[in-house]
């Protein structure tokens, strides 16, 4: 919304997200004329390229029955990690099944350097979406430089890393300039490289546990199981064929080296939220088709006799699995269909509407906390860059500079503020009492005895305090209403 306006993001609105991620919700709302619909129709659009393109892939390596199995499997095991949807890592499903199809006609048309060139310039926009999403471009990395030193052709790798590094800087390089001409550029390498670095700083107890939570999301429709059990027959399929670039071993390779890639990536970040691995999809969608492929491979030609017909017993096997995985799966979709739809159809009219009366002497509000999506239902404008305060209390991050700007933006707007910490446990209350009664960070895994609510902040509190008075609660959350004391 406030791109189609004019604003940079990094520059005007603070955020730790790869830029990529707002000029697609940008476009999708041109698309739909300020309506969330159009981000809708991107969404569509992007898993349906998404299905066919996999669908492709896995019909040329492994034939047409492993392709159909896999690509209605995938699909519905989203219904596990997508929640709303409309997450940098849905986005990122797109790029890594052009990846995988790039790769397999780069196979046949070795060295196929256009196409290795084009999976550099993926790779760029994958990581311009999120970091944690090249996982796929760089499993293709990975098994071109072993087959290139496995098979000493040391000349053919070297153009291909070549055409690879030339395709990844046509992408980066614009954007790079695109962002220091608008004076964004140091704005992006702070909020999307060094806060995102911050972030990570994790335990690797709590990335074991991470790698436990995504092989749960998946175990309970059975695709865990198939891709794992494919995984280690892959091992083995691969290590008795001589030439690795058959393109049905080269794409089993890469998802044989993806799936441990994926798990790796997805554990970067300090939460592990559901939709995290969401990228782990395309990998497990290659392996189940490889697991039905020999599957039906490994089976005698022995036929039953079905209704007349004689059918082949490796397809009942398959009909069995996929009749399991598929209702399970389903039975999932149906259930959290409601809560997708709700997520797009939100509209929290009765908070809202509470928030636009008491507008009248401003043009600007503050979400204290994270609920910068009331600035978007009003169309008000936040007063400050940082639409929601996480940065100015994450351990590491936060800076005199920062407290100052924040302090400096009220100042200059006068912004209507709503206190959203009764629904956010994360947020500081304005009010002093209750937030001497509140015991937690945005971060609580980084809150030691050096590192609590940085002291500065209470210059934005008192300053609040001395300035706004409590005028009211909004309807639903009851989160208290702040207004600026004329004569203050």
């Amino acid at each position: 919304q406030q791109i189609l306006d004019g604003s940079v993001p990094y520059r005007d609105i603070w955020d730790h997200k790869g830029p990529l991620i707002y000029y697609i919700n940008a476009l999708g709302l041109l698309i739909g004329h300020g309506s969330r619909a159009g981000v809708l129709i991107l969404e569509i659009l992007s898993l349906f390229v998404s299905v066919s393109l996999g669908y492709v892939v896995m019909k040329k390596a492994y034939g047409s029955i492993p392709a159909i199995f896999a690509s209605i499997i995938w699909p519905l095991n989203l219904a596990y990690v997508i929640g709303g949807g409309n997450y940098t890592e849905e986005y990122g499903l797109l790029f890594s099944f052009i990846t995988l199809y790039l790769f397999v006609r780069s196979q046949e048309r070795r060295p196929g350097l256009i196409y290795i060139f084009l999976i550099g310039a993926v790779f760029s926009l994958s990581f311009l979406l999120r970091p944690n999403n090249i996982g796929m471009q760089l499993s293709v990395a990975i098994f071109l430089f072993i087959t290139g030193i496995v098979s000493n052709r040391t000349n053919e790798l070297l153009k291909q890393s070549v055409a690879f590094i030339i395709g990844a800087i046509v992408i980066l390089i614009p954007v790079l300039l695109y962002f220091e001409w608008n004076n964004a550029l140091g704005d992006l390498f702070d909020q999307f490289i060094r806060y995102n670095i911050i972030y990570a700083g994790i335990s690797w107890g709590r990335r074991i546990n991470a790698v436990y939570a995504g092989l749960t999301l998946f175990a309970a429709s059975g695709l865990t199981l198939i891709a794992c059990t494919a995984w280690i027959i892959g091992i083995f399929y691969i290590r008795q064929k001589s030439d690795l670039t058959e393109s049905k071993t080269a794409l089993t390779a890469v998802a044989v080296i993806g799936l441990p890639v994926e798990i790796i990536l997805s554990n970067f970040s300090y939460r592990n939220y559901a939709h995290y691995f969401i990228l782990w999809l395309p990998v497990l969608a290659v392996l189940s088709g490889f697991f039905i492929f020999q599957l039906i491979s490994s089976f005698s030609p022995s036929r039953l006799r079905l209704f007349k017909e004689r059918i082949e017993v490796s397809h009942l096997w398959v009909f069995a699995i996929f009749i399991t995985v598929f209702s399970i799966s389903l039975m999932k979709v149906l259930y959290d269909f409601r809560y997708i739809y709700m997520s797009h159809s939100r509209n929290p009219t009765a908070d809202t509407e509470m928030i636009r009366e008491n507008m009248a002497d401003t043009n600007y509000l503050l979400m204290w906390g994270a609920e910068a999506s009331y600035n978007f239902f009003t169309g008000m404008k936040s007063p400050t860059r940082y639409v929601y305060q996480y940065p100015l209390y994450t351990c590491g991050y936060f800076t005199e500079e920062k407290i100052k700007e924040i302090i400096d933006d009220i100042s200059r707007t006068r912004p209507l503020i709503v206190d959203t910490s009764t629904t956010n446990e994360d947020v500081p209350p304005i009010d002093g009492d209750e937030r001497s009664r509140w015991k937690t960070t945005a971060y609580p895994e980084w809150k030691t005895a050096g590192c609590e609510l940085y002291p500065k902040m209470e210059e934005v509190f008192d300053y609040i305090n001395s300035r706004y008075r409590l005028v009211g609660y909004t309807e639903k959350n009851k989160w208290k209403i702040y207004k600026y004391a004329s004569g203050s």
